[in-house]
C-alpha cells in the first residue's frame, strides 16, 4: 500500500510543486543578487528530486533509477501545460542532478 502512496504521490506532482514552491522562496529572498532564472529551476529540479527521494525513504519504499524518469515526465507535462516548455528542461537537468546528490 505505501509503494502505490509513493508512486501515486510522485505521479501527481508533489514533489513538482514542493520544489517549485522551495524555488519561490529562495527567489524571494535573493532577488536583489540578480541571479539568472535558469538557476532557480535547476534548483527547483534539484529540491524536486530530494522531496522525491525522501518521500519514498519516509515511507519505506525502495528507491530506484525509474524515479528521477517519471520525475523528469511529471516535470515536463507540468510546465508543458503551462506553455512554459524551456523552463522544464532547466528543472529537468535539476532533476537529475538532486539524483547524483542524493544517491
Amino acid at each position: 500500500m505505501k509503494t502505490i502512496i509513493a508512486y501515486v504521490l510522485l505521479i501527481f506532482g508533489l514533489p513538482v510543486l514542493i520544489g517549485s514552491l522551495a524555488s519561490a522562496i529562495m527567489i524571494m529572498l535573493f532577488k536583489s543578487l540578480k541571479i539568472p532564472d535558469t538557476f532557480f529551476e535547476v534548483l527547483a529540479g534539484i529540491f524536486s528530486c530530494i522531496t522525491a527521494f525522501y518521500m519514498f525513504v519516509w515511507l519505506d519504499v525502495n528507491v530506484s533509477i525509474i524515479i528521477p524518469v517519471i520525475l523528469s515526465v511529471v516535470c515536463y507535462i507540468w510546465y508543458s501545460a503551462r506553455k512554459e516548455r524551456k523552463q522544464s528542461y532547466w528543472n529537468i537537468l535539476g532533476i537529475f542532478i538532486g539524483w547524483i546528490i542524493v544517491y
